[in-house]
């Protein structure tokens, strides 16, 4: 999809291109959506913890961060391009918004996406483990692709547990630093705490995907697969595993 001015909207890369195409380095641009779609998924939370502290009106700030999102959902579908990650950013920012303003605890607001986090520790390194890759399962789900495609390859099921390892202990490192701020009711720590580990840490997660992927081509783990064929599945993964994570999905 195009802007106004025929440049292509920037997608952000997907668990699953990281995944097929490990030849190709990943940049910082790519894995954020561009300028972009780092604006559209740091725009809402920036909002809202920079309006709190100043103004001590709940309702307000949540009130402009909804908005945000849902503004962000508006112009997606004014471009024509995936509506699905912009209403999941709609939906969680939302719910936290009414468990605050029942509560009456400013921090209630993050807790969809703590719950989340912790839903995603679970499920990446659970999955991995028993070598049913979340990856490879979400590109069964919603990609397509059959199961054996990725089950019945040695090469492709470990880049799956690679990167879903390497998300997983992303998402662990996130918990744990979220989780105690949030219970010592820290508004203005846990917003930080969110910018800072939603789209950098995904940023990060993918190169280490990367770098690992690479070091073990080199040293000859698995069969090497032709570029072009690497190109073809990354094609076929696109959008498979962007929605899963509740910090960053507006920028997918």
């Amino acid at each position: 999809m195009s802007d106004e001015h025929g440049t292509p909207a920037r997608r952000r890369t997907s668990m699953a291109e990281i995944a097929a195409v490990p030849s190709d380095r990943p940049s910082v641009a790519s894995l954020v959506g561009g300028a972009r779609g780092f604006l559209e998924a740091v725009v809402p939370g920036a909002l809202l913890v920079a309006l709190y502290p100043a103004t001590h009106r709940l309702g307000l700030s949540l009130g402009i961060a909804v908005t945000a999102s849902a503004a962000v959902a508006v112009i997606r579908v004014s471009r024509r391009e995936r509506l699905g990650p912009a209403v999941g950013s709609v939906l969680v920012t939302g719910a936290g918004a009414l468990l605050a303003l029942r509560s009456g605890k400013a921090e209630d607001a993050y807790l969809p996406g703590l719950v989340g986090t912790l839903f995603l520790v679970v499920v990446c390194l659970g999955s991995a483990a028993v070598r049913w890759p979340l990856v490879g399962l979400l590109l069964t789900l919603f990609g397509g692709q059959p199961v054996a495609s990725w089950r019945e390859s040695p090469r492709r099921l470990r880049n799956y547990r690679v990167v879903t390892t390497v998300f997983g202990l992303g998402y662990l490192v996130r918990a744990c630093i979220q989780w105690p701020l949030y219970l010592a009711g820290s508004f203005t720590g846990m917003g930080i705490a969110k910018l800072v580990l939603g789209m950098p840490l995904y940023a990060v997660c993918g190169l280490l995907s990367w770098a690992w992927l690479r070091r073990l081509d080199r040293t000859g783990a698995g069969a090497v697969v032709p570029r072009q064929t690497r190109r073809t599945q990354a094609a076929d993964a696109t959008g498979a595993a962007r929605a899963a994570d509740p910090d960053v999905r507006a920028a997918t």
